[in-house]
């Protein structure tokens, strides 16, 4: 993994982060969101895993948020009450011990 130094940072967060509110990198495997998220997981957040169906997923591990009010009702709040809601972070049926990547096709 590359060094990360203070200014490259400070330029993807002018650059990026501000404009968007997030920042996140690729995860390093290809999949897309729908094929390692649990379909009751898209139910409590109101969507459908259609519209993930091609969208990579990004690292949890570092990311750029930005201060607003948007973020913190659209974004953070949302995350923090699933990370409350056992129907959303670990449904009936979720997998806690690793993804299975043998079902075909992999976006599902």
């Amino acid at each position: 993994m590359r060094n990360v130094t203070h200014a490259m940072i400070t330029r993807l967060f002018e650059d990026r982060a501000k404009k968007n509110g997030v920042l996140a990198w690729p995860f390093d495997l290809k999949n897309p969101v729908s094929s390692l998220t649990h379909k009751k997981m898209f139910e409590y957040f109101h969507s459908d895993a259609e519209n993930f169906l091609f969208l990579q997923m990004v690292r949890a591990d570092a990311l750029l948020l930005v201060n607003t009010e948007m973020i913190h009702s659209q974004v953070m709040l949302p995350w923090v009450q699933c990370s409350l809601t056992q129907d959303c972070i670990f449904p009936i049926g979720a997998q806690s011990a690793g993804c299975k990547f043998d079902k075909k096709p992999q976006y599902r």
